[in-house]
């Protein structure tokens, strides 16, 4: 398909949106993994006044950190089948305008 100087492949916009939903996935796990990892740290800062102080601040820390990875992960899978859906409109596009230029064809 060509237009105003660009030409769009809507397998290769597909495959595009394919691999960020794989991104996605890796990212979701090593998340998962990270989080496995670091509890089985346990809580080696001790009970005391400032291993509890560092302890809130590691949860609070963690916590953030974490929800940014998922979040994240989240958000590249949105990104990912808004591409796919890109690559679909492409080829409903393409498909109208076969049938469009099929029927003048047809008429002249």
């Amino acid at each position: 398909m060509t237009g105003a100087g660009f030409e769009v492949s809507p397998d290769r916009v597909r495959s595009s949106g394919l691999e960020l939903k794989s991104i996605a996935d890796r990212l979701a796990d090593a998340a998962k993994q990270f989080q496995a990892e670091v509890a089985g740290f346990g809580e080696p800062w001790g009970g005391d006044d400032i291993g509890m102080i560092i302890g809130l601040a590691h949860g609070a820390v963690f916590e953030a950190a974490v929800e940014c990875f998922t979040d994240n992960a989240s958000e590249i899978m949105g990104r990912a089948e808004q591409v796919g859906q890109v690559a679909d409109g492409y080829d409903q596009m393409e498909d109208a305008n076969l049938l469009y230029v099929n029927r003048i064809g047809d008429v002249l």
